[in-house]
């Protein structure tokens, strides 16, 4: 891993601030609804046993990093972006957890699938379980886009970013996925 994390802030958005960390590979982690930039910054060096920071000048080489990842984080809310590209940095995660990210990466925003669907396209349905605990501790949250993973029989089951299932609700209904 890189010695060093920038850390910054999105405010105003409708599920809270968003907090994103980042390496000069890409995003590391991110929070939604966070309490404030210290317990996320205790948060990330927990998570990643990086060196974080929030000082801009003291990180110039991971300013456009994180600004990417804030401007499309701006556009996603704004209904103007639905896809992201701004690289990750997913080093710090099992091969599990990286496959079951990037399987569901591939879910376009608007559209649902099932804990059971994603088991499946892993090659092992007896997974669903890794696949819900993977997806619990997923550290990427809206750009690993977790909240578009439901239970098998249609309901919405789980989520640790902000407000939990509502945050999940309301970035589906953002996104123009048909609830039920």
């Amino acid at each position: 891993m890189d010695e060093l994390a920038l850390a910054g802030k999105l405010d105003e958005t409708p599920v809270g601030a968003v907090y994103v960390a980042c390496t000069t590979v890409g995003v590391v982690q991110v929070w939604i609804g966070a309490p404030h930039m210290v317990a996320f910054i205790a948060a990330v060096r927990e998570h990643t046993k990086l060196v974080v920071i929030d000082a801009r000048e003291q990180a110039p080489q991971l300013v456009p990093v994180l600004d990417q990842a804030l401007n499309e984080l701006r556009q996603y809310f704004a209904g103007t972006r639905r896809a992201f590209d701004v690289p990750l940095d997913m080093r710090a995660l099992s091969d599990f957890q990286r496959r079951v990210y990037d399987n569901i990466r591939h879910i376009p925003a608007g559209r649902i699938e099932s804990y059971n669907d994603i088991a499946r396209q892993l090659g092992n349905p007896k997974t669903i379980r890794a696949v819900g605990g993977a997806l619990a501790r997923n550290p990427l949250p809206i750009f690993v886009p977790c909240h578009r993973v439901i239970g098998a029989d249609g309901t919405m089951v789980g989520y640790s970013g902000g407000a939990g299932i509502e945050t999940k609700r309301l970035l589906l209904k953002l996104e123009g996925a048909l609830l039920f």
